[in-house]
Parts: C-alpha cells; structure tokens; sequence
C-alpha cells in the first residue's frame, strides 16, 4: 500500500491540535512543577534519612518516627515527569509551527462541481429532472408553422423566409429523450493556500458504460426544437464561450476531460466557461485528478453519480401539443425547471441593464 506522506503530516497535526487546549502554557507549567517537587521531596529524604540516623544514635533505634519521615525515595518520577512537560510543550509549539512551514509550502487547492444553477454538489450526487421514453410507432411529419410564425408572415409576408420544420416531433421525442434526467456541470478551482500554484491542470475520467452520454458544451441554454427551419426570438441568449476551457479527448472505454487552469494565486477562485453536459441511466463514478508544478503527486477526488429515480413516458399528443403547452409540461422533467428559471434569470438581468443609467 502507497503511504501518502502529506496525508501523514496532516493526520499529525489534527493529533497535535487534539492535545493543544486552549491553556496548553498552564498545562505544562503545572506539569513540570509538580514534577520538580517530586524530585525535590526525593532529596529532602535525604536529610531525613541523615536526621534519622542521628536520632537512632543517640536514642537508640525507633520504627515510629521512621514511619513518620517515610516519603518517596524515589527522584526519577519527578524527573520523568519533568522531561514529559518539556516534550509536551515542544510538540505543541515547535512540532506545530514545523507541521504548519511544511504544509505552507504547497498550494492548498479546492476543487467544486456546479450543476446548472451554479450550486455545489456534493460527492455523491443524484441527477435531477426525469428519464423521457415514448412508446410511439411511427412519429409523422409536421406540416404546419407555430403560432408565433403564422402572426409574423401575416405582418411581414414579404420578408418571411422561414420554411416548415417536418422533422419537428421528431426533433421533440429526441430533445425530450436527451434532455431528460440530465445535467450540466460546472467547475471551480480555488487556491485557498499562500501559495503560488503553478500550471495547474485538472483531469476528469468517467467509465463508459451503457446508457451513458457525456460531452463538454459552451451552451447554459437549453433550446428547444423550432417549429421553423428558421431559428427566432429567444435563441439569441444562448451564451457561446470564445473557446472550449474544458476540452474532451473520448476514447472507447472512458469519457476523459481536462481542463488547462493555468497559473492560480494564492486565494484566487476560477470557474470554468464549458460545461460538461452528463446524462446516466446507472450509476456513474468520475474520477478527478489535480495536477500542479508544486504539488509531488496530484490529488484525487472522486464522485459518484446517480441516475434520476423519475421516469415520465410522453405521447403524440405532447409532441403536437403548442409551444407554451409543450413547455409548462416538460420544463420540470429537465433539471426540475431549468429552462424555466435561465430564462426568469436572463429577463431580469435584460430588464436591468436595459433600464440602468449607464454612461456610454
């Protein structure tokens, strides 16, 4: 077995706080003086010994005042006991300050997962919202614009150009299926040490196994399939990072993630702009590694992922059904009302910014 030595040095100085009680000082003062005047005793013994023979010369021999000086003949106890104060008060104050340079050496890195309300997750982690089936034969073509698009060729016909989307219930049992008891996960890294952390590199390593789907994606919003070939309204809030920060190399046993930090300073927190867009049907472990030029080994977390226990099972009728019925029926099965709530939040900010008094 690999003895992890930093795990060592931090074992050892929970130990180290366990015996420091707040009046640590008192305790080893009293210890080293009751010690002190056990050897003391010990010594006076040794007049009393002297004052004995005296007496027994003079007086001839006399158990009862033997009985009486009677002490400790012993000095060792108290010099033991000396030796220990002195011990106790350099673990808990040299030791200490030792353990403390040592661990102040290295950066102090602290790793968090965001599911996509930017909330913590813990290690172990259940997904939200519903598993989506359907049952249905054959799903026909639509034929037909939505309702948004009928009003806006009545106003502009000359200027409509958008063209009936036939694959838009197909489009909808797959967002559905996909969306569905999934996830998107963020990640935070922070240096909460004193220390400068250099080339700081994470790795995520998932097992593939069946019916689960990983990816990373710059998107936080959820777009639903357009009735129209023609994407309007509110797909322009999709927010698109310049670059993919978290970028994925998959290979056929394992979904493998990384994300190149770079350099971190002492207290500073990063978050990453990609997300990691998860969906599982069985039990999923991710396994994180932590690497930086200061650290001697990388140190690992590790999750454990469970699959929504919700099923919901959707017919033709919902794939037919118009947009708001559509929405209000399947918006709690992705995410327990994600969409819902990124678009509450994206009015506000808009309604903010757009009345604020800013200069320009």
């Amino acid at each position: 077995m690999k003895i992890d030595f930093d795990q060592i040095i931090s074992l050892l100085e929970r130990v180290v706080f366990l015996f420091k009680p707040k009046f640590h000082n008192a305790i080893t003062y009293s210890i080293i003086i009751s010690g002190l005047a056990l050897a003391a005793e010990s010594q006076v013994n040794i007049f009393e010994a002297l004052a004995v023979k005296l007496f027994e010369w003079v007086f001839g021999p006399s158990e009862d005042l033997r009985n009486f000086l009677v002490g400790n003949p012993n000095p060792w106890v108290g010099l033991a006991l000396v030796i220990f104060g002195l011990i106790y008060s350099a673990v808990v104050t040299v030791g200490l300050e030792l353990i403390q340079s040592y661990k102040a050496k290295y950066p102090k890195l602290e790793l968090a997962m965001l599911n996509g309300d930017q909330e913590k997750i813990g290690e172990n982690y259940t997904l939200r919202g519903a598993i989506c089936t359907h049952s249905i034969d054959d799903i026909p073509n639509n034929n037909s614009y939505s309702e948004s698009a009928q009003e806006e060729k009545r106003k502009n016909s000359i200027s409509f150009n958008s063209q009936i989307n036939k694959n838009f219930y197909r489009d909808r049992a797959e967002f559905l299926k996909v969306w569905g008891g999934a996830e998107i996960i963020g990640l935070t890294i922070e240096n909460s040490g004193t220390t400068l952390a250099s080339n700081v590199r994470i790795e995520l390593i998932i097992n593939k196994i069946g019916k689960l789907s990983a990816s990373n994606t710059n998107y936080l919003f959820i777009q639903s399939p357009s009735q129209e070939t023609k994407e309007t309204g509110i797909s322009n809030i999709n927010y698109k990072a310049a670059t993919y920060d978290i970028n994925s190399n998959d290979t056929s046993s394992y979904y493998y993630f990384e994300w190149a930090v770079g350099h971190l300073q002492p207290k500073e927190l990063r978050e990453s702009k990609t997300r990691i867009f998860l969906r599982t049907e069985s039990n999923v472990d991710i396994k994180v590694r932590i690497y930086c030029d200061e650290l001697p080994n990388p140190i690992e977390k590790f999750y454990e992922i469970q699959p929504t226990s919700e099923e919901f099972e959707f017919d033709l009728n919902l794939l037919k059904c118009n947009e708001k019925d559509f929405f209000k029926a399947t918006d709690n099965k992705i995410m327990d009302g994600y969409q819902g709530r990124y678009i509450k939040k994206w009015s506000e900010e808009y309604n903010y910014n757009k009345s604020a008094l800013l200069p320009k």
